[in-house]
């Protein structure tokens, strides 16, 4: 079976054109191909302008630990600067972060159908997942920290501040793990 911008052919004899030329079909694979590049690079971009975008408007429009209510009793927006990984571990270790980052995109991105397949749910938790550590990894090797800002609390309990960086990463991973379950592959069967 074999798969052509999206379609699914069952024929396992080789493409060719009526006059026996197999360029046309060769050359429509390629376009295919290098629009899905672009989509995936569109998409990732725009994640990451978002991700920075906001963190920008949060330093430019608040002093470091203010906090604003969006939902009293909810959610506030409070400019938090995260010196290590989730929820601060890892403090210090700025350069390993970053290299563990780098690490991670070129996996990702090596053996991107492998791990996410050609689902759809798999090409979204790709980008999510490379627009996200993106997004922080700007913030580790421009300012020296991430800027986190979404603020979740009820009464004194607060869930540790994250950005939108975070949240890709989050939403990624889960559409990953939804996937699969819902969706094992043939040859994990």
């Amino acid at each position: 079976m074999s798969v052509v911008c999206g379609a699914e052919s069952n024929s396992r004899q080789p493409s060719t054109a009526p006059d026996g030329n197999r360029r046309p079909k060769y050359l429509l694979s390629v376009i295919c191909y290098l629009l899905s590049i672009i989509c995936y690079l569109l998409s990732i971009i725009s994640l990451v302008i978002l991700d920075q975008a906001t963190k920008c408007l949060i330093r430019r429009h608040f002093a470091l630990h203010e906090s604003r209510p969006v939902i009293r009793g909810f959610f506030s927006l409070t400019y938090v600067r995260n010196r290590g990984a989730a929820w601060g571990i890892l403090a210090g270790w700025r350069i390993a972060l970053v290299a563990l980052a780098a690490v991670m995109l070129f996996v990702l991105a090596r053996y991107r159908e492998k791990i996410f397949g050609s689902r759809a749910i798999g090409r979204v938790s790709f980008i999510l997942l490379v627009a996200g550590i993106i997004g922080n990894v700007i913030d580790r090797v421009w300012l020296g920290y991430v800027v986190d800002f979404l603020d979740f609390y009820i009464g004194a309990s607060h869930f540790p501040a994250f950005n939108v960086a975070d949240s890709c990463i989050c939403v990624g991973v889960g559409l990953y793990m939804l996937a699969s379950f819902v969706f094992p592959r043939q040859e994990d069967r």
